[in-house]
């Protein structure tokens, strides 16, 4: 069995080798690495994200597993100023992208208990280099839950994000400008048949990654206060 698997890694390695061969020989030119899926250069700078949450929905706040479930949409702002361009008519204020054509920062739930479910990702990209990323995003997340005062306590879900380790000397998450950094839609605060949300915040810290090194991370906060007549 062992001979014949590396029977078959060689034959597979000729066949690419083959083919890069004639691709050669015939003048074809076989397809180059996309540059523009590399991060843009700032300088040995980090490349500042500006990262924003809206809460479409909080569900399973199960104190006993110390967990939550979150499902929102998150925004992310960046310059890439390889990606300028010059508008071909007035109508053309952005362009779209898919995710495969040009470099985005990686976002981790760092409180997660498992990856967190991406969907709709949609990038748009401006004349000046702006790129605006959209995605929804699902996740489950651990939680510590005060209980003392039950049923009369308070409690606060807290939501972290920040890059990999990978890009952590890369990209530093930032607030967002112009407007809030969280934000909860309506239907949130009428859902809850157990909890009142009293409160939101956000901040941008930064935390360690290995024994000399940082990394940013945006801290969004969910203040609930329980509905003590669910249980009278």
């Amino acid at each position: 069995m062992y001979a014949l698997a590396v029977l078959a890694a060689w034959v597979a390695g000729a066949n690419i080798l083959g083919d890069y061969a004639y691709a050669a020989d015939a003048g074809v030119t076989m397809p180059a690495a996309n540059p523009l899926l590399t991060p843009p250069t700032r300088d040995g700078e980090k490349i500042p994200v500006q990262i924003a949450l809206q809460v479409i929905n909080l569900s399973d706040i199960n104190e006993v597993a110390q967990r939550f479930r979150v499902v929102a949409y998150l925004r992310a702002e960046w310059q890439d100023p390889r990606l300028s361009f010059t508008p071909k008519a007035a109508w053309e204020t952005f362009r779209v992208y898919r995710p495969d054509e040009v470099w985005t920062p990686h976002f981790d739930f760092a409180n997660g208990v498992a990856p967190h479910s991406a969907y709709d990702v949609t990038l748009h990209v401006f004349p000046d280099g702006t790129v605006k990323y959209y995605e929804r995003s699902s996740a489950d997340l651990s939680n510590s839950f005060h209980l003392r005062s039950f049923p009369f306590d308070r409690q606060r879900l807290e939501i972290l994000i920040h890059p990999p380790v990978s890009e952590a000397g890369l990209v530093n998450f930032v607030d967002a400008t112009g407007g809030p950094s969280i934000s909860i839609e309506q239907r949130v605060y009428s859902s809850l048949a157990e909890w009142a949300i009293v409160g939101i915040g956000t901040s941008a810290e930064q935390i360690p990654a290995f024994s000399t090194e940082t990394t940013s991370q945006m801290r969004f906060t969910i203040e609930v206060n329980r509905k003590y007549s669910f249980y009278l």
